[in-house]
């Protein structure tokens, strides 16, 4: 499992740390491979691990879906047709009943992601629930000439909501070429700077990993060229008490 660059060859996905620099488990799966036009791969992690399938969600979310399914055909049934057994109900009801299923099983679903950070960009995958999985698309660092990063503290009143992020590549236009946001918690919003120690704890898939090693790799890429990295201020946001 590798990838090769021109002239460079990368190491295999069980050689490189997720991306907070953690080694990976050796129970991650990567349902999909980095594209070779990442260049060297840098770090990488999955949101998947056999250790944490989470069978037992999966089930759980299968029987409220039969559930809420049962209810709805039930009903369709009784509005149809004053009731009857569930061998008479027309194709219709059926119809509905599985529209039922698929809906409530997509409402409760997880996105499954992998993530890789190359030298020559950064690249994500995505599935659901184990399926339809997508080959890794690659947003190339070549394509940014300038770094945006914004923290935003967000309150209620005086009540502490959480901090999110975002990390921006922008072209000479100043047109978003691509972009990783997210949110997490803070246990210290008294300072001006965000203490990375004083985040609560995040899973190593998490976005924000992912944001901070593409930003460190795109700064190496572009060391000796001119590109404006810009750090922002950290933004507190109070929303109005209800």
């Amino acid at each position: 499992m590798s990838t090769t660059s021109p002239g460079r060859a990368s190491p295999s996905l069980s050689a490189v740390p997720n991306h907070n620099g953690q080694a990976r488990d050796d129970a991650d799966v990567f349902f999909a491979l980095p594209p070779p036009a990442i260049g060297e791969l840098l770090s990488a992690s999955t949101s998947v691990n056999r250790r944490h399938r989470g069978d037992a969600a999966w089930f759980l979310r299968v029987c409220f879906a039969l559930a809420i399914s049962a209810c709805v055909a039930a009903a369709a049934a009784t509005f149809d047709d004053g009731g009857g057994s569930w061998s008479e109900l027309p194709p219709p009801v059926w119809a509905v009943m599985a529209l039922a299923f698929a809906c409530t099983l997509w409402l409760t679903g997880d996105d499954e992601v992998c993530s890789f950070v190359g030298t020559e960009g950064f690249a994500l995958a995505r599935r659901w629930l184990g399926m339809f999985p997508g080959r890794a698309s690659l947003r190339p660092f070549r394509a940014a000439t300038r770094l945006r990063v914004a923290y935003t503290r967000v309150f209620r009143g005086d009540d502490y909501r959480g901090t999110s992020f975002a990390f921006e590549w922008l072209d000479r236009q100043g047109q978003v070429v691509f972009a990783l946001r997210g949110d997490f918690r803070e246990y210290r919003v008294d300072l001006d700077e965000l203490d990375i120690d004083a985040i609560a704890a995040l899973p190593v898939h998490h976005r924000f990993y992912a944001a901070r090693a593409a930003a460190i790799a795109w700064r190496l890429s572009h060391a000796a060229s001119p590109v404006q990295d810009d750090d922002l201020p950290i933004i507190s946001a109070r929303i109005p008490m209800a």
